[in-house]
């Protein structure tokens, strides 16, 4: 195998950039084996490739995240030598196998996509490079028409960088979004989760305006959803600018916690804050909401409470409360269970007598003591027929 994701790969122009760690709540389902290699605290975590390096969510068995490095003067293009197989190091319970992929809607997505991890000095690196993005711990359930379609198209954008800068190469960090209730269970195999979308965090060295102000790093990132939009068809075209997000954001929905360097350096939102999860009810955020669902109304809008505690919590007792006041008490019957494990995403699908008005409203969050735990607001213009309100960008 290869020595994995290089955090000071970008050069010594700019600051390294380093692998993520993880939020109290998610530290607890990272993968540790010894097989792997250590992270910097000595905790065997890592899984190195050539030119990436993933760590593995124990109960997803899917990746959290691929750390690529990629080098686009070395890029060619290679013929795999070797299919989708299992990761022995990783272990067979450890990921999703063919069984999940097989005669259905999902793609094994890659999280190090071959045309950009498959690069290398001569042509056997570049086929070893290739070769090592067919194992199950890179693939990801992704419905084909949006692999196929807007995720690919973005992935075929981000490779195109950095158009002016002095280097060739750059560095992504790519993960699932696990704040959805959808998932695949096939014949004599347990369940696994669906991710609600993808994101991705993209660094690069930008030497300014015809090369002649400082090199200088710059961050950029994304967040797509596997939603009724991106799905309908084959035929997206994919205005990038349109799903790029904080790091802050992407920290709220996966427990990731990304070094400052990525704060300080995302384009748009340098602004920004590392976002601080902790212990309490300080950890629940509303997250999304189907505002607009498609059919009728009734029955279909749902709300859903994001749990980044740490620990496991009983939303029953809590109140919802929207702009006109309406009160929703939760129980077991509007949540359909009665605790909300640590990462875990709550929905709410029974909602009444709350209303979700297309023209805009607001959403507040009290516990069972009546206390503020959070809120949130949207507008006309973020409501789409069929597609979740994203409610967890705070920017």
């Amino acid at each position: 195998m290869g020595k994995g994701y290089d955090s000071n790969f970008l050069g010594s122009t700019v600051p390294a950039v380093p692998l993520p760690s993880f939020s109290k709540s998610l530290e607890q389902d990272v993968l540790e084996r010894e097989t792997l290699s250590n992270n910097s605290e000595g905790r065997r975590i890592y899984r190195n490739y050539h030119n990436y390096t993933i760590v593995m969510s124990k109960s997803h068995r899917t990746a959290l995240f691929a750390a690529l490095n990629v080098d686009q003067s070395k890029l060619h293009q290679t013929d795999k030598t070797a299919g989708w197989r299992v990761d022995d190091a990783v272990g067979s319970e450890n990921q999703l196998n063919d069984d999940y992929y097989r005669s259905n809607v999902w793609d094994k997505g890659h999280l190090a996509p071959d045309a950009a991890a498959g690069w290398g000095d001569s042509e056997e690196d570049r086929i070893a490079a290739t070769n090592d993005t067919y194992f199950y711990t890179n693939a990801t359930l992704q419905h084909q028409n949006f692999n196929r379609d807007e995720w690919k198209d973005l992935e075929t954008i981000v490779r195109s960088w950095p158009q002016d800068g002095e280097t060739s190469r750059l560095s992504e960090i790519t993960g699932p979004l696990f704040v959805g209730t959808d998932t695949i269970q096939p014949e004599g195999r347990d369940v696994a989760t669906i991710p609600a979308g993808f994101f991705k965090v993209v660094a690069y060295v930008s030497s300014g305006s015809g090369g002649k102000l400082e090199s200088s790093l710059q961050v950029r990132c994304f967040v797509m959803y596997q939603d009724a939009a991106s799905l309908e068809d084959l035929g997206g075209v994919v205005d990038h600018q349109r799903y790029q997000v904080s790091v802050s954001k992407i920290e709220q929905l996966t427990g990731l916690v990304f070094p400052p360097v990525y704060h300080e350096a995302n384009v748009g939102f340098s602004n920004s804050v590392p976002q601080q999860i902790s212990d309490g009810d300080e950890g629940i955020f509303i997250a999304a909401a189907m505002v607009n669902p498609i059919g009728k109304d009734r029955g279909n809008e749902w709300i859903s409470i994001l749990n980044r505690t740490g620990k496991t919590m009983s939303f029953i007792g809590w109140r919802l409360i929207d702009q006109k006041g309406r009160e929703l008490v939760l129980s077991s019957s509007s949540l359909g269970v009665e605790e909300s494990e640590p990462g875990v995403t709550m929905i709410v699908q029974s909602i009444s007598p709350i209303r979700l008005v297309n023209t805009g409203g607001s959403l507040t969050l009290f516990n069972e003591a009546g206390e503020y735990v959070d809120d949130v607001s949207y507008t006309k213009d973020q409501v789409r027929e069929g597609v979740a309100v994203d409610l967890l960008d705070r920017s």
